[in-house]
């Protein structure tokens, strides 16, 4: 007779040991095993009060923080009335998805629901949901929030491309030859960054992004999908994918807002173009990725919350317009 081998059958034993334990047990061996910036949970059950603090006191810091996200956002409040709140909890089962804050009575009672949140001008979520005493935020990298943005190139975006080509010389000065070879590259940069910092920003492919992923190194990388100009706007006309004398979108392009979702106003910074896919045979969209303006991996203090009355409000255009519209750039008679 063959002696008995465990192994054999333990792979068959562990999934039905775990199914038999207590949820509590069940719920500490996923969160200990899998990676928190990885994971997705689409809901996230309302915090008890009382695990909540009582009282919020402004520090030094913190108001400086204030300050400095007021002067930031001045450009999106015709009121210049801007909520801030505390970060309370992230819980690492629903990182990429969640986190709560904890207002001041008098601040909670102006969130409401869908009410743009930020850290500096880098978009964080929305407000899904307000208790007596907190709010949840989900987040953008959330696959469930859906995030209309656009690309930007120019001005800033030429300045971060030539401070990346100077810093790289600067950390690998044996890439060239000559020592002097550094320096007149060093001039010619900086004359380029002179040039290109009045030039107006072009405002291009408009898309959106859903979900999160990451590199094979690891680092956290928005998805972008349907990046198109299909249909001309306030910032110019419309522009083919493959007959465009200027490409749609490009590595190192800046991602905003484009306030066509109705939700967030347009301008909020959400990322960096990293990658863009080949445009297949057919295809009528770039799928993208994005380098977060903020890393998913670490979680603010302290957030700024756009209420409604302070957002400006757009001139949409007349629906008989947009119909104008459609019909001259199909040529329908």
């Amino acid at each position: 007779m063959k002696p008995f081998k465990l192994s054999l059958i333990l792979p068959f034993l562990l999934p039905i040991i775990l199914i038999l334990l207590p949820l509590p047990i069940q719920k500490s061996i996923s969160e200990f095993c899998t990676p928190s910036f990885i994971l997705h949970r689409r809901h996230s059950e309302p915090i008890p009060e009382e695990q909540l603090q009582e009282t919020v006191s402004w520090s030094e810091e913190q108001e400086a923080l204030k300050a400095l996200s007021l002067a930031e956002m001045e450009s999106f409040c015709k009121d210049k009335h801007i909520l801030f709140a505390p970060v309370v909890m992230r819980s690492e089962t629903s990182w990429n998805s969640f986190l709560w804050i904890y207002p001041q009575e008098e601040e909670l009672a102006l969130m409401q629901i869908n009410c743009p949140v930020v850290s500096g001008r880098a978009l964080i979520g929305i407000i899904d949901y307000k208790g007596k005493k907190n709010c949840r935020v989900r987040l953008i990298t959330d696959p469930d929030l859906h995030v209309a943005v656009r690309a930007v190139r120019g001005d800033n975006s030429y300045s971060n491309q030539i401070e990346s080509i100077q810093a790289l010389i600067e950390a690998k000065p044996d890439l060239l030859e000559k020592p002097e070879h550094g320096k007149a590259l060093d001039k010619l940069l900086t004359l380029l960054k002179t040039k290109t910092a009045g030039e107006k920003p072009l405002h291009l492919a408009k898309g959106e992004i859903s979900g999160l992923t990451q590199n094979s190194e690891g680092h956290p990388l928005l998805r972008g999908e349907g990046f198109q100009y299909d249909f001309g706007d306030l910032h110019g006309a419309s522009s083919d994918l493959r007959s465009s004398k200027t490409a749609l979108i490009l590595p190192h392009d800046l991602l905003v807002t484009s306030g066509l979702d109705g939700i967030f106003p347009e301008g909020l910074a959400v990322g960096e173009v990293d990658t863009v896919f080949p445009l297949m045979e057919g295809a009528t969209s770039y799928q993208i990725l994005i380098r977060p303006a903020l890393d998913p991996r670490s979680s603010p203090k302290w957030v700024a919350v756009l209420p409604k009355n302070c957002m400006q409000e757009e001139n949409e255009p007349q629906q008989e317009d947009f119909y104008s519209q459609i019909i001259q750039e199909e040529g329908i008679q």
